[in-house]
């Protein structure tokens, strides 16, 4: 008799269903397991949210949600770090039950590590991006780097298939962490095509759009002060610690900036499709899905040729890659804006790159392969 197939997926540490509402990322990021489910499995969110998260769990059934901290959720983060691995219990039978465990992320894995070794389910490490190498390119404090380098080596060593978005990321990781796992897959980020997609109505090629976090690391000061002195306009849907001090300087340096706040995925598709031109100019990135989904749209792409970004731009066919400078951004854009043909060839060959390499229904099919691989093998040697 074959074994019924269940995931239970781990959610990223503190993040909740209410925390993917918040940040727009709640459709996009249920619709894998969408697919899942009609491929024959029963899915199980355990995540770090309240009562909240059961209301949010009626809009997606029948995948079940679990909160840890349904009744009570510590103010403190350091609290809630200590908690957490004990109120796992709380989710023991469908954990016992299930056929493979996943993390959403690297960072919390810890969890889904202990819930291994009690349990012994097979389980999958899903990095979207290799946190300890983010610690180092972020220069976070020193026992933080300790402490990520410490549990992302936990989670590998733990693993029995590790998914990995980049190939710098599996380089990174086979360098500094033993991973003794065989199934190591290299699994990037995918895009819902058929809502990113091109679209007829389109604004000035003078409007130029970003998307995502506003940080140090996705270098818009320097954006911003590349379109000084100009007839553009500047589309910033987000947010983030900068928020204030970037429409500040815009002001300062007269451009015209116009700050969106943050849009939720289904929305966002049919923003994006209004624009011929995305910016991008971040100093390093792990697997952009913003990137993707512009490339998807059809957009044509202006951004830094950092890591991350250069390992998906093809530099004058799939976007246009630049130096993280003033002078640099504002030479691809202007390059980008000269010329429609230009931009319509760029947008083209993004697409077809992204219908070829990153569309959610190939991956979605590889990944039900993957996790039916290791529940199958699991219940063989059992």
């Amino acid at each position: 008799m074959k074994q019924a197939k269940r995931l239970v997926l781990f959610f990223t540490f503190d993040v909740s269903l209410q925390t993917w509402l918040e940040t727009g990322l709640f459709a996009r990021e249920v619709e894998l397991y969408r697919r899942l489910i009609k491929n024959g499995w029963d899915v199980t969110f355990l995540t770090y949210g309240t009562n909240n998260d059961l209301e949010l769990a009626k809009k997606i059934s029948p995948i079940k949600v679990v909160p840890l901290f349904k009744k009570w959720r510590p103010s403190n983060p350091i609290i809630r770090l200590v908690l957490s691995p004990f109120l796992i219990f709380k989710a023991r039978k469908l954990i016992k039950n299930c056929s493979v465990l996943k993390t959403n992320q690297i960072w919390g894995g810890w969890n889904a590590v202990l819930a291994r070794w009690v349990w012994g389910r097979p389980l999958v490490v899903r990095g979207g991006y290799e946190p300890y190498a983010f610690s180092i390119h972020q220069n976070q404090p020193k026992p933080r780097q300790i402490f990520t380098k410490l549990m992302t080596g936990l989670c590998y060593r733990n693993a029995d298939a590790v998914f990995l978005a980049t190939k710098e990321d599996l380089d990174f990781a086979k360098t500094h962490f033993s991973i003794h796992t065989q199934e190591i897959y290299i699994r990037s980020n995918w895009v819902d095509t058929e809502h990113f997609r091109p679209s007829l109505k389109k604004r000035s090629a003078l409007e130029i759009l970003y998307v995502g976090r506003f940080n140090s690391q996705k270098n818009l000061t320097t954006l911003i002060k590349s379109l000084a002195n100009s007839d553009y306009i500047l589309h910033l849907v987000g947010d983030g610690e900068q928020r204030h001090e970037l429409e500040e300087l815009a002001e300062k340096v007269s451009v015209s900036a116009i700050f969106h706040g943050r849009l939720p995925n289904d929305v966002l598709s049919k923003f994006m499709a209004e624009f011929e031109i995305f910016a991008l100019p971040s100093l390093f990135e792990g697997n952009p899905k913003v990137l993707i989904e512009s490339m998807s749209a059809g957009l044509a792409i202006a951004a830094t040729d950092s890591p991350g970004i250069n390992s998906l731009i093809r530099h004058n066919e799939t976007g246009v890659l630049c130096p993280p400078s003033e002078e640099g951004l504002r030479r691809a854009i202007d390059s980008l804006a000269a010329s429609k043909n230009f931009r319509m060839s760029i947008g083209k060959k993004a697409r077809s790159y992204i219908l070829e390499h990153h569309s959610l229904t190939s991956f979605a099919n590889e990944e039900e392969r993957i996790l039916s691989s290791l529940a199958e093998k699991k219940y063989d040697e059992t």
